[in-house]
């Protein structure tokens, strides 16, 4: 089992620059913004879990079904079950949509 960070930001646009230049945040790390009510989650296109977005992508399906379109983990999932909840369930816990 990996473990799965939690990395805060005061901004989303910098929790989107961190996720590509930061190699402590790893796929499918949580990103927090509070500031923003914003928590995502790390990839190449960080995305939100939550209503508000800020600066990180949304998703037209599921996270679920949402997988890797190129390069070697082509139709792999992106985010783990764990991930995708955990995730949730920080947004659920600090209220936000």
């Amino acid at each position: 089992m990996n473990t799965i960070r939690i990395h805060i930001f005061g901004h989303s646009g910098d929790a989107y620059d961190a996720t590509q230049c930061n190699e402590d945040i790893k796929n499918g790390d949580i990103l927090l913004i509070p500031d923003e009510q914003v928590v995502g989650l790390a990839d190449t296109w960080p995305v939100a879990v939550t209503d508000e977005a800020g600066h990180l992508h949304t998703l037209k399906g599921s996270f679920e079904t949402y997988v890797h379109e190129f390069g070697k983990n082509a139709g792999q999932r992106v985010f783990t079950d764990e991930q995708i909840n955990l995730a949730r369930a920080l947004a659920r816990g600090l209220g936000y949509p």
